[in-house]
């Protein structure tokens, strides 16, 4: 029996949870590997300015989170029961913690790049990482409270 899903492979059904990681695992890896690499031809940073990988570290946290969202939010009714309040609505839940397991990966690949000789830890970096993190989760947040409204669910479950 095949379970109808929203395109992106997700489903509302108990094995949702597992199955809409994957993309988030796909930006996961991509993050890691992209932050891993030497980056040919980069200038040291200078403070007070953007640095050439801030766009890139901001776009990344921000597709990492907002890909965490949907199946966070599934985990927390089907898995552990969350319920869904007028007051704090499960999207909402549901982005705060992809955005703080965005950035705990953020602070990780940075704990990985320390050691690295082409790489450095940079608290900016982790800055830039938890800023994309919760841009991403919160977008991500409201337009599926927003589609959850449009179908009926006015508690974006």
């Amino acid at each position: 029996m095949q379970v109808p899903t929203d395109g992106a492979g997700t489903s509302d059904t108990p094995e949702a949870p597992r199955a809409g990681v994957r993309p988030a695992v796909a930006v996961a890896a991509a993050v890691l590997l992209a932050s891993v690499v030497p980056v040919p031809g980069e200038a040291p940073a200078d403070p007070g300015i953007v640095g050439l990988t801030d766009p890139f570290h901001l776009l990344g946290y921000a597709a990492l989170a907002a890909a965490l969202v949907r199946p966070v939010r599934v985990a927390l009714r089907e898995r552990i029961g969350f319920p869904s309040a007028d007051a704090l609505p499960r999207s909402v839940v549901a982005a705060l913690l992809a955005a703080l397991a965005a950035t705990a990966f953020g602070l990780g690949v940075e704990v990985v790049q320390a050691p690295l000789p082409w790489r450095s830890f940079a608290v900016a970096d982790a800055l830039v990482n938890a800023s994309g993190a919760l841009i991403g989760a919160g977008l991500a947040a409201a337009w599926l409270s927003r589609s959850g409204a449009r179908s009926g669910d006015e508690n974006g479950a």
